[in-house]
């Protein structure tokens, strides 16, 4: 979640764009609501506890497919799920989780 809603999308516009409804995702998960929408409508998703439940989902059932499951595949699949190798944004992810940033706010 750290990473969805610290390194956004829309030039750092991603709240005003979801605010105004025209964002294909929704922060602080940055979920898809056309992709994810057996998790909740796009209204259900906009609401912090159920966008943060159905990110959570996601991860658990990208968690449960893999054997050996990292930070950096998991983000890689829950940013683009017919990844085949750690994308640059998994790469990302397994570095601001190993420092954890969010600690020294």
């Amino acid at each position: 979640m750290y990473i969805e809603t610290t390194h956004g999308q829309y030039f750092g516009l991603a709240p005003l764009a979801d605010a105004l409804g025209i964002s294909k995702t929704i922060l602080p998960m940055n979920i898809y609501a056309s992709l994810w929408g057996k998790l909740g409508s796009r209204s259900d998703l906009e609401i912090p506890i159920n966008n943060i439940t159905a990110g959570a989902k996601i991860l658990k059932g990208i968690i449960g497919n893999l054997a050996e499951p990292s930070v950096a595949v998991v983000a890689t699949l829950y940013n683009a799920l017919d990844a085949t190798s750690v994308s640059d944004y998994g790469a990302r992810a397994a570095a601001v989780y190993k420092t954890r940033p969010w600690k020294n706010q």
